[in-house]
């Protein structure tokens, strides 16, 4: 009889559900109860069905994330834009303590200072 290893052993039984609980208790979770439409819940269903995820909170957790992840990407784009936008405008003759009272004044005149 030939004595398997212990890495033969584990994953000769593995569980992916088993396996996705251990990962979930190593990460701080928050629950959280939502109520979807019958196409959502069907499409949630498909995307488990498919093995790509073993359970809707992957699914939703996944979508949260690529929301996050093109928001970021959004801010960066904004900041690139603006970025390009300053250099095509070409050196200010202001000093720096006309330039920073006239980005003070912008931010009062739009309530966010």
């Amino acid at each position: 009889m030939v004595k398997e290893s212990l890495d033969e052993r584990l994953f000769s039984s593995y569980d992916a559900e088993l396996h996705h609980n251990c990962i979930m208790e190593c990460i701080e979770m928050t629950r959280a109860s939502i109520s979807i439409t019958e196409p959502n819940a069907e499409w949630l269903q498909s995307q488990i069905d498919s093995k790509e995820f073993s359970s809707r909170s992957d699914v939703i957790n996944d979508l949260i994330r690529k929301a996050r992840q093109k928001e970021n990407e959004n801010s960066i784009e904004e900041l690139r834009s603006a970025l390009i936008a300053g250099e095509k405008s070409g050196l200010s003759l202001k000093t720096p303590e006309e330039i920073i009272q006239t980005v003070m004044d912008k931010h009062r005149e739009n309530d966010s200072l």
